[in-house]
């Protein structure tokens, strides 16, 4: 279905059934029926301080509070605009959980490039493309809750900045980025890092 604008709604299928994410519900064919999708009863921004970590001895400090999400390179520390590696993002947060039948998403928003996922410790994957979106239901607890989330980018911000400060993070004989040659030094820093963002979403999916 197009809506008159011209917008596709985004209909999401999963083996509890299918939702959409649009603010309206959404009416679907059928073989000669019609089935509606229900919009999200709820959703919840993941906003304020995030504990962020990173490895040791890599360039960046070894943990710093950020008051919201942003890409690496747009920090305040040199040291972690050029951190190439995985960094950890940690966020403890309330919840009230939502009643019997409905599913719950978490979904990251943006980020760069990888990342994988915990909440109250339970692993919930790897995500690489959009939607970077997790079901939490049977991991959600209402009351108190606790998010981890590692992001991996490339090595190209690092190999940047070995070559602007002289420092030997890296250990490479691939002087140029790319196939124009271009030294790593005049390479453009890439957005890294968790960008958000990070929701949590109540649907009820209808079932086909």
């Amino acid at each position: 279905m197009v809506g008159a604008t011209g917008h596709i709604p985004a209909i999401h299928y999963t083996t509890e059934g299918f939702y959409s994410t649009d603010a309206q519900a959404i009416e679907v064919k059928s073989g000669t029926g019609t089935l509606k999708s229900s919009p999200p009863t709820g959703t919840i921004t993941l906003s304020g301080d995030w504990d962020l970590t990173f490895p040791p001895k890599w360039g960046a400090p070894e943990k710093v509070t950020i008051p919201k999400l942003i890409s690496w390179t747009e920090s305040a520390d040199k040291g972690i605009w050029y951190f190439s590696g995985i960094a950890s993002y940690q966020k403890s947060f309330e919840y009230t959980k939502a009643a019997s039948g409905n599913r719950i998403y978490l979904d990251l928003g943006e980020l760069a490039e990888v990342a994988e996922v915990w909440v109250n410790d339970a692993p919930l994957g790897i995500t690489w493309t959009k939607p970077h979106r997790f079901d939490i239901t049977k991991h959600l607890r209402g009351g108190g809750n606790r998010l981890r989330i590692e992001v991996a980018n490339t090595w190209s911000n690092r190999l940047t900045g070995d070559a602007l400060t002289g420092e030997k993070f890296t250990n490479t004989n691939i002087v140029k980025a790319n196939k124009n040659l271009t030294p790593w030094g005049e390479v453009p820093l890439k957005n890294s890092g968790l960008l958000g963002p990070v929701t949590i979403s109540t649907v009820k999916p209808t079932k086909p």
